[in-house]
């Protein structure tokens, strides 16, 4: 978490703030020693001293979703950089007091704030990351290399050639390389649509499955973009504004709560090391 929709609801509410503008400082948060500069050092990569002056005069001309990476597109500088929200990061934009000066914050800065930067029409892009499993990569040209397929625009061929193996298909699923941006959220909730029981063999999925899957994984994901992702406990977009997809989760988060379908009692467990919710009835297991 934040999983696809909701990095592309970032995405969506981010990019008319900031495409076109141009960047006239930056600024990095120390929180001093066992915080940002211990233990969790690599939110930065590489390290700040080494790009982040490359920030101030550079012009943002792109922002776009890949995975769940927001990348900036930046110009003169070669490639832009790249954020990983991790699980409690969050991207806003907020507006400063005219004339500030840049040696000070402009807006009230949120706990666990990484990175400003700071626009020339007065608005600034904050990073923060309370749990600090995210970070900022200076690299926006190589946000794809390690990622698989795009599930909103992938085709049956790249699902089943990803669908290898004796793995949990929950867990191929979770994995960025096969297809990049589903987490738990949206993998439990497209299996439950297309009545696949998570621990099916990836390589047992039919192309009749695969079909069937696909569409679902499509359908969920567009929806819950539309309803601007689904907030659990922190999440907002750059706007601030919570999502509401979490009212339509069928089986996330719902383990020992009755089935939607067919009323019987949701089961809890865990598979490739994540809580995992399924009905033991309408997503029967292989035999």
């Amino acid at each position: 978490m934040p999983e696809l929709p909701e990095v592309e609801s970032v995405v969506r509410t981010l990019l008319p703030h900031v495409e076109g503008r141009r960047v006239i400082g930056a600024r990095w948060i120390d929180f001093g020693p066992g915080d940002l500069t211990a233990g969790r050092s690599g939110v930065f990569k590489p390290a700040r001293g080494e790009w982040l002056s490359q920030l101030t005069a550079a012009t943002i001309v792109r922002v776009r979703r890949r995975g769940k990476r927001i990348v900036f597109e930046m110009t003169p500088a070669k490639s832009g950089f790249y954020i990983h929200l991790g699980m409690t990061g969050r991207i806003e934009v907020l507006t400063s007091p005219p004339d500030s000066p840049l040696s000070r914050p402009h807006a009230p800065l949120r706990p666990h704030t990484h990175l400003i930067l700071y626009l020339n029409d007065g608005r600034e892009v904050h990073y923060s990351d309370p749990r600090r499993f995210g970070h900022v990569v200076w690299d926006g040209a190589g946000a794809a290399v390690d990622l698989g397929a795009e599930p909103l625009t992938m085709r049956r061929a790249a699902l089943l050639k990803a669908m290898v193996g004796q793995r949990a298909i929950k867990a191929v699923l979770l994995d960025q390389t096969r297809v990049a941006g589903l987490g738990n959220i949206y993998v439990d909730e497209s299996l439950f649509a297309a009545g696949i029981h998570p621990l099916s063999p990836a390589g047992q999925v039919t192309p009749e499955q695969a079909t069937e899957l696909m569409r679902h994984i499509k359908r969920i994901l567009r929806r819950a973009i539309k309803a601007g992702g689904s907030t659990l406990r922190d999440y907002v977009d750059a706007n601030g504004r919570l999502g509401s997809y979490k009212s339509k989760h069928k089986v996330y988060g719902r383990a020992g709560q009755p089935c939607t379908v067919c009323r019987r009692k949701l089961v809890g467990a865990v598979i490739a090391g994540r809580t995992t919710v399924f009905c033991s009835r309408c997503q029967p297991p292989e035999t």
